[in-house]
């Protein structure tokens, strides 16, 4: 992971998570958990609009700790989880879609995500393909012990239970973020089974 801040460079360095950082005004990057992955973290982006009402940007794996540090991060912005309008999904994997169910629950958020990935995911697509998951996990240093409850977890659908997508995406909608207006990209590749 590269850091991008001063403030991600000064946690990398102490082996911790970063705070959560406001990288645009009323943009804010919050670092989620992502252990046994070979990374430190990923990031969900909350966008503030002036109404007060949040856009959500992917929402990290699905843990306990990952959900705590997510509605930390809002109640750090004067808000909560019900006030989160949408919930964009970049792709399937489970760093950026696991807390999606959780978070619709708590916030009935209109979820958009490519249709692609909507599809993979009604599928059943794994993040490691159950044949090849012994070689694909002997690389991410696993502590001693844990090895197959990794197994377990990395072979389980990419996205849980499906979430409901509202908004199918595709290359080139605009997706309106309170006051801001995103743009879909589609880059094929990254998630398995979604070209």
């Amino acid at each position: 992971m590269i850091p991008t801040s001063e403030v991600q460079a000064r946690a990398q360095e102490r082996g911790i998570l970063p705070p959560v950082e406001e990288v645009r005004d009323g943009v804010y990057a919050v670092p989620l958990a992502m252990p046994f992955t070979g990374l430190p973290y990923s990031f969900s982006y909350v966008i503030r609009a002036a109404s007060g009402e949040l856009h959500l940007i992917d929402t990290g794996l699905d843990t306990d700790e990952n959900w705590a540090r997510l509605t930390d991060a809002f109640r750090s912005i004067g808000s909560s989880a019900s006030d989160v309008a949408t919930l964009t999904l970049t792709h399937l994997h489970p760093d950026h879609a696991g807390l999606a169910g959780r978070l619709r629950r708590a916030s009935d958020a209109r979820v958009g995500m490519h249709i692609a990935d909507q599809r993979a995911m009604h599928a059943g697509a794994h993040f490691v393909e159950p044949v090849s998951a012994n070689t694909v996990i002997a690389g991410w240093d696993v502590p001693e012990g844990r090895m197959e409850e990794v197994r377990d977890a990395a072979i389980r659908p990419v996205a849980g239970s499906p979430v409901e997508v509202d908004r199918p995406l595709v290359d080139g909608d605009r997706i309106s973020a309170g006051d801001r207006e995103l743009r879909v990209l589609h880059t094929p590749g990254h998630t398995r089974d979604t070209s």
